[in-house]
């Protein structure tokens, strides 16, 4: 999945927000550093563990423990939520999401307590993203 800069750009900004990921197999995340060298002495992990700056990658069931023997931590890493989970997670806070698609994009807005945000962008999770970073967390 090809991932833009300005959503790796956001989930920085969610990361930074608070946002908690608990890796589940399936979930995409990248690195703002530079793990491209072999991390984990005695074992040829495959290629694909030979993260990249700015690469998105596919979480699996075996990643972890190969992160933990490496002496990575999850938190080095910046993931990229689904749709399915900011549209959860929105719900979850008392916000009701509308989405309208444009010729050149989608525009989300997000309504709780006669409030509105709302954003228009190029791609469904850069929209969803700007929404998240602009509303609070932590209740």
């Amino acid at each position: 999945m090809n991932f833009t800069e300005k959503e790796k750009e956001l989930s920085l900004q969610l990361k930074q927000k608070g946002i908690q990921w608990k890796p589940q197999e399936g979930d995409w995340f990248w690195s703002a550093e530079d793990f491209s060298h072999h991390f984990y002495l005695g074992e040829n992990l495959p290629a694909s563990y030979f993260f990249q700056k700015g690469e998105a990658y596919l979480f699996d069931s075996s990643m972890l423990w190969h992160l933990q023997q490496g002496g990575l931590k999850i938190s080095s890493f910046v993931w990229l939520p689904t749709w399915e989970f900011c549209r959860s997670f929105l719900k979850n806070k008392g916000y009701r999401l509308q989405i309208q698609d444009q010729t050149d994009g989608i525009s989300l807005s997000a309504q709780k307590n006669g409030e509105e945000i709302s954003f228009s962008a190029f791609t469904d999770l850069e929209a969803v993203y700007h929404l998240l970073t602009q509303i609070q967390f932590i209740d």
